[in-house]
């Protein structure tokens, strides 16, 4: 059975997610911005082993962009190389930003449930 770790805000530019092995099988997000946004994933045991802009993710989420009024809504399963979800070893960080590998944090918070295993 999977644990759920759950965040009802945006994330800081970098949180700690989860220390140690995990693997992430779901994810559950909605936001309201006009704009693209994405959820970059890195395999590190601290938010001091992450620079964002610098560090390379070893994953991104996009979540669409709403319209400014109606929220887009995503959950997507992952399945991964094995087909069970992406593995971290280390540990896992998460930072939600507004490009694919940049380091500029949104400015609406985002509610978002990480399903880990």
């Amino acid at each position: 059975m999977a644990n759920a770790a759950s965040f009802t805000e945006a994330l800081k530019p970098k949180t700690q997610i989860h220390t140690g092995r995990v693997r992430l099988t779901a994810f559950n997000a909605s936001h309201i911005d006009a704009v693209d946004t994405f959820i970059q994933l890195f395999d590190a045991a601290s938010t001091g082993d992450v620079t964002l802009g610098t560090t390379t993710p070893n994953a991104v989420l996009s979540l669409p962009a709403g319209n400014g009024t109606l929220r887009s809504h995503v959950y997507e399963p992952l399945g991964g190389q094995d087909g069970m979800g992406v593995a971290f070893t280390l540990g896992m960080v998460a930072a939600v930003t507004t490009t694919v590998s940049g380091n500029t944090a949104v400015t609406t918070a985002i509610p978002i449930t990480f399903y880990l295993s």
